[in-house]
């Protein structure tokens, strides 16, 4: 698999006879869905695959201890990311932290892993066609997970990715969940289950005390016929006669013998095709990229959950769990047997809800989070943040350069349709409400917000606070041959040019109603029954 072949000019590219030592299938991203990808398809013998990361390997020492993890975000291992200033958010700009690593942004994420709702998966079928439902969607999670939690007929067990619960929830976290239940939204249940209505201390890629990306469960068998390149950045897919014959890294061409995919996220993989000439051809030019194929859909859609925190401390005095320091004592105990205070995520949970009793899916999360109050480490408590589940803005990802160096100008549109800030003010109420319940008696004395704020507060609070969940995604999406905006097709082939597929977040046309490296690895997994399917039927090489 030799990447020093000199990058030629396009024309010069015979796609029929492409370098037999050539890797089948070049995977550029080597983050959450690419590496299901790759595996998958390794495990076929007669396959040959490269797997491409622009990051390196996963060494941080801070992403791998749970209760570290924010340190990540910022740090050498994070892209760093940030919106175009969002009007709906006061002029604020969001960072968007997206993993620059082998493991990518569940590499510095919370671990939460949460599907979302059936609902969801039968939406995309309606948009991709055939095969996009819950019912195969299911079929994929069983397959791919790994549930500390034991077999049933929705959660997997013995697949790549390792789930477990997080450390001890604290009697802070338990006055939580029985406020939620008290407040009227539900008991304990399991959010991945078939009712998600509730309150979950929700599965995690923690565990026993440290992180394990997908990547991680994916990539732990080596294959022969499987490279994994870390350090290698592509910026451009490159087309002869309009078809995919490999991608740039480093000034020089790296073939595929049959076909390229992208998986390098929603932000990484619509960008690359913009680089390379595919996309809006209006958009296109205005950057001198020559337009390889006008696909109006690429880098449009893009949305995200939005959230915004409620703040609650306990009054002085009431004793709750200690600050989760990296002390010198705490980090030996970690490094040496994953002990101590360091090796626990403690009460990171979530709650389901609906605002209108007519709605048979929930519209809001609530994330819960205990601890330190964050400006007074002395003082004790807890946080409520709702997310608008199914939030009806939508922004476009665009070029800021034909410099591949360039980050592209991000603008999610935040809070630009009313029915999001709506849901937003619908969460806070519900948030105030649980406050107010008897179990959290003892540790509510001074909010963020005060319970009877007026409607013009609760929305000058959201615009003021609310941020991102880190979950962008759509901005390539699937549909079918009549969807204008419809960037790959329901087998995840890319418009207008044969030999190219995308396969993560970024085809999902409609966001969860959970988290989003759930259904990136499935994506990735759903990817790769098509492609093995295709390429034992000979359709690959097709054109």
């Amino acid at each position: 698999m030799s990447s020093s072949d000199p990058v030629l000019d396009d024309s010069a590219l015979d796609h029929r006879a492409l370098d037999r030592s050539a890797p089948d299938y070049v995977i550029v991203g080597g983050g959450t869905a690419g590496p299901a990808l790759a595996a998958r398809l390794a495990e076929d013998s007669d396959i040959t695959v490269l797997l491409l990361e622009a990051g390196g390997p996963l060494t941080a020492r801070d992403s791998r201890i749970p209760a570290l993890w924010p340190r990540t975000l910022g740090s050498e291992i994070d892209w760093g990311f940030a919106t175009v200033p969002q009007p709906g958010l006061g002029g604020r700009v969001v960072g968007w932290p997206r993993g620059r690593v082998l493991g990518g942004s569940s590499a510095l994420n919370l671990g939460g892993w949460i599907r979302g709702n059936r609902a969801d998966y039968d939406a995309w079928e309606e948009y991709g066609g055939a095969g996009w439902n819950h019912a195969t969607m299911l079929a994929l999670y069983r397959r791919a997970e790994d549930s500390g939690r034991g077999p049933a007929p929705w959660r997997g067990v013995g697949g790549p990715v390792r789930l477990s619960e997080p450390g001890p929830p604290g009697p802070v976290y338990a006055a939580v969940e029985r406020a939620v239940e008290e407040a009227g939204f539900g008991g304990r249940t399991d959010v991945n289950g078939p009712d998600q209505f509730g309150s979950d201390t929700q599965e995690m890629t923690f565990v026993d005390g440290e992180r394990h990306t997908p990547a991680d469960g994916y990539l732990r068998r080596a294959r022969p016929n499987l490279e994994v390149r870390t350090g290698a950045r592509a910026t451009r897919v490159v087309v002869s006669g309009g078809r995919a014959v490999g991608v740039e890294v480093d000034g020089r061409l790296i073939r595929a013998r049959r076909e390229v995919v992208l998986a390098a996220g929603a932000i990484g993989s619509p960008h690359l095709l913009l680089l390379s000439g595919i996309g809006p051809a209006a958009h296109l030019a205005e950057h001198g990229v020559p337009v390889v194929a006008d696909v109006p859909g690429v880098g449009a859609n893009l949305h995200d959950h939005l959230r915004v925190a409620l703040d609650v401390r306990a009054a002085p005095g009431v004793p709750g769990p200690p600050a989760p320091l990296p002390t010198e004592e705490n980090l030996r105990l970690w490094g040496t047997a994953r002990r101590g205070p360091l090796r626990d995520l403690a009460g990171g949970g979530v709650a389901f809800l609906r605002t209108d009793e007519e709605y048979c899916a929930p519209d809001v999360e609530l994330l819960i989070g205990t601890g330190p109050s964050p400006d007074r480490p002395d003082r004790t408590g807890y946080m409520i943040a709702p997310v608008v589940l199914q939030p009806q803005s939508r922004g476009t990802l665009r070029l800021a350069s034909a410099d591949p160096s360039a980050p592209p100008l991000l603008d999610p549109a935040y809070l630009t349709e009313p029915e999001d800030l709506a849901t937003l003010v619908l969460g806070l109420r519900a948030a105030l409400w649980i406050t107010e319940q008897p179990a959290l008696a003892p540790y509510t004395a001074e909010r963020s917000l005060p319970v009877d704020g007026t409607q013009r507060e609760l929305e000058d609070y959201v615009r003021a606070n609310a941020d991102t969940v880190f979950h962008p995604v759509g901005t390539a999406r699937i549909g079918r041959d009549d969807d204008p905006l419809a960037v790959v097709d329901a087998r995840l082939r890319v418009r207008g040019v044969r030999g190219l597929r995308v396969a993560d977040a970024s085809v999902i046309p409609v966001i969860t109603r959970g988290h989003t490296m759930a259904p990136a690895v499935v994506v990735g997994e759903r990817a790769a029954d098509l492609i093995l399917s295709d390429h034992h039927s000979g359709s690959g090489l097709t054109g």
